[in-house]
């Protein structure tokens, strides 16, 4: 209902008049009543203390007279049981003077009246107590009695509390009167007070109140035009949240439902109609959604609390038709103008669509998480600040660390401070830093990290940007250590290189063979010709010596390149398995797939030795070639040379790798011809070089499509006769 508000120049004076009047002649018609019943309570307070006096006085007085009667009884009879009263009016005696004495403590005369008693009373205690010390006293005690001593004493003693409690009972006697007066004196002033503020308040309420009808009227007036204007408001609120896309339910104080909007009625399956009328909680049903114990009704907590309430996670409303819709809600108090809490508004929205996404946002990070996880290359992430946002299993392992021991720290103060020579690495030249700030990505070869122990590994890294919505957020990089492709492929360069010393020994022993023979030729002549001349003669024979000792050296030459030494021929296929076991470590680093396809198990007309050489420069060629997660294949099968009309067997080499261009094919086989950086160009050289000397030969294929790619080194191999191995042998 619209509050009606009334002209506070007005009102106030007028209300302030109507208040304060009758207030103020209340105020004092207390004060006069308040005075007179205190005056009366005090006057009947003083009567009371009388009754008191006199009581107390009795008392003592009937204290004194057992002690009398258990003495006499004692004297008569001799039985002790009659000393009884005697003792125990001795012990309260005094506490009972003591008592009446206070008692009159405002009254000289009555002091010293309760002082003379009490100097009777103990002299009177004095006389019994000597008489009783011993039995000789007997007599003299009874004589005492007999004489009448004893009740002269106490006669005398009574008559001082006869005294004394008249004077108490005159006091009594004017102390009611005056109550009396004060009673019918305070009575009569209270009617007559009554009587004229009721007269006066009569008179300026009917004042007053006639004003405030007169003020009221024009307040009517000026509401009437407010509510209108209210009315409007209001309905427009309700098109606004009967239009808001979230539900809204809307209560009273006592938390019964006052408004349903229609999202609202769509999600409980009430109508705002039905529901209006009952409690919140029996229309906003909510349960939890794992244990499907009920939830508290945000309602009753913001009306207990006054404070705003927010639904827990995995909450779960129970609609009319059965349906289990989980939501997430909040609940805030009504308050009117003056703070005070009218009822509770509800707003909430049906998150089963959220849900899902998150769900759905769950699995693709768990996928992601297993992915990382389950890859052999270290993987790991930084922000723009260089800080490890996150690192794989793989990537902490190869560090020497714990992964948590790597988040949040600087990852190139941990791992990458310094170069392989000791040297300080500035963060403004490290590629990792150049990614996440630059957006560009970079493939490094020749850089070290540094272990948790502080020793360096050799690694090959791709550090790529974190870009989302155009702007950078860091940078991921993926590494894997390289030390032992680096080993091998020194190794294999290493045995290049002796391989082509010693085919130019050999072809220079070859060279040097032919003149030799031409000289020992001419050596023998010089021999027969001089048999006459000794100095001749020894001379030639000094030559032939020395001639001798030459040609020894270049058949040695030649018998140790051609052979390397007796060795018994092998199967091609076990052959493959050791060069291929050779380079498992460079394998597993880049995580290859390796397809052996064996369909001839014999022998092959080529030394084992030269054919290792041979499967040894192709492989790791494909090896290197390969990109992280590429398929190597080997393939070993029966063949026919039909352009020369034999058989043999043909040994391929492929892989998957970017292959050579149809220019550098032309010149694969030529000496110190690379497409690698770091070649020197003579391993397939010296593979043809050896193959030729067996008979067989070597070709060379490369096939670019759009999603695929293959390169193929296919060797040809006669099939071995009797005497293929028979100068290894001998």
């Amino acid at each position: 209902m619209t509050p009606i508000e009334i002209s506070q120049k007005m009102f106030r004076p007028l209300l302030t008049r109507a208040i304060s009047t009758p207030f103020i002649a209340m105020a004092l018609l207390i004060v006069a009543l308040s005075w007179q019943v205190d005056r009366l309570v005090r006057v009947n307070r003083w009567v009371d203390h009388t009754d008191q006096v006199i009581a107390a006085a009795h008392r003592t007085e009937e204290l004194l007279v057992d002690r009398e009667t258990g003495f006499r009884g004692f004297l008569l009879t001799g039985n002790q049981l009659f000393l009884e009263p005697f003792y125990i009016a001795n012990r309260n005696t005094p506490e009972s003077f003591q008592n009446l004495e206070q008692l009159v403590g405002d009254d000289t005369a009555q002091v010293k009246r309760v002082e003379s008693m009490h100097s009777s009373a103990v002299l009177l205690r004095s006389r019994m107590e000597e008489l009783m010390k011993s039995p000789e006293n007997h007599a003299t005690a009874m004589d005492f009695v007999r004489s009448g001593q004893s009740k002269v004493m106490m006669d005398d003693i009574r008559g001082q509390f006869r005294e004394f409690i008249s004077v108490e009972e005159a006091i009594r006697q004017e102390r009611w009167r005056a109550a009396q007066s004060s009673l019918h004196w305070s009575i009569g002033l209270g009617c007559g007070l009554a009587l004229l503020i009721g007269v006066l308040l009569s008179a300026f309420s009917r004042q007053t109140l006639n004003a405030l009808a007169a003020s009221y009227k024009d307040a009517l007036d000026t509401a009437y035009s407010k509510t209108l204007a209210l009315e409007e408001a209001s309905e427009k609120l309700s098109t606004t949240l009967r239009s808001i896309g979230d539900a809204v339910i809307a209560t009273d104080n006592r938390g019964y439902i006052t408004f349903l909007n229609p999202v609202a009625e769509q999600l409980t399956g009430w109508r705002s109609a039905d529901a209006a009328g009952h409690l919140a909680k029996d229309v906003f049903r909510i349960f939890h959604e794992q244990s499907g114990e009920p939830v508290e009704s945000p309602v009753e907590k913001v009306l207990t609390t006054g404070t705003v309430a927010i639904l827990a996670n995995h909450t779960v409303l129970h609609a009319r038709d059965g349906r289990k819709i989980p939501i997430d809600d909040s609940g805030a108090p009504i308050r009117d103008a003056k703070g005070k809490i009218i009822g509770a508004v509800l707003v909430f929205r049906d998150v089963t669509a959220r849900r899902q996404a998150d769900a759905e946002k769950d699995r693709i990070r768990r996928q992601f998480e297993l992915i990382l996880q389950s890859t052999g290359d270290g993987v790991y992430g930084v922000d723009n600040l260089g800080r490890l946002t996150f690192i794989n299993k793989a990537g902490a392992e190869l560090l020497g660390y714990e992964p948590a021991e790597l988040i949040g720290g600087l990852q190139h103060q941990v791992i990458h401070y310094k170069h392989a020579d000791g040297t300080p690495f500035p963060i403004e030249e490290c590629k990792v830093h150049q990614s996440s700030h630059s957006g560009t990505g970079y493939r490094i070869d020749s850089e070290v990290f540094w272990k948790k122990d502080g020793t360096p590994i050799r690694v090959e890294y791709f550090s790529q940007p974190i870009v989302e919505d155009g702007k950078i957020h860091g940078a991921v990089v993926s590494f894997v250590d390289i030390s032992a492709r680096l080993k091998a492929q020194q190794a294999l360069l290493e045995s290049e290189k002796l391989a082509a010393t010693a085919r130019m020994i050999s072809d220079m022993a070859h060279e040097v063979n032919n003149p030799l023979e031409a000289l020992t030729n001419i050596v023998y002549l010089w021999q027969t010709d001089s048999a006459g001349d000794p100095h001749q003669q020894q001379l030639a024979r000094m030559a032939a010596e020395q001639l001798a000792r030459v040609t020894h050296i270049v058949e040695q030459t030649i018998v140790l390149n051609r052979a390397g030494g007796p060795e018994a021929p092998a199967p091609l296929n076990e052959i493959a398995d050791n060069v291929l076991r050779s380079f498992e470590d460079a394998i597993q680093q880049k995580h290859l797939a390796v397809v052996r396809d064996y369909r001839f198990e014999g022998l092959a007309a080529i030394r084992p030795a030269d054919m290792r050489q041979v499967l040894a420069n192709l492989i790791l060629n494909a090896i290197q070639a390969l990109p992280d997660s590429g398929t190597l294949q080997v393939r070993i099968a029966g063949a026919h040379d039909w352009k020369e009309g034999r058989r043999g067997v043909r040994v391929s080499v492929a892989d998957n790798g970017p292959g050579f261009s149809a220019a550098d094919q032309k010149r694969l086989f030529e000496p110190f011809f690379t497409t690698k950086g770091n070649g020197n160009g003579m391993g397939l050289w010296v593979a043809r070089s050896i193959l030729e000397q067996h008979g067989g030969a070597i070709r060379a294929r490369s096939y670019h499509a759009a999603n695929s790619h293959w390169t193929c080194f296919s060797v040809f191999l006669e099939l071995p006769t009797e005497r293929t191995f028979s100068a290894a042998a001998d």
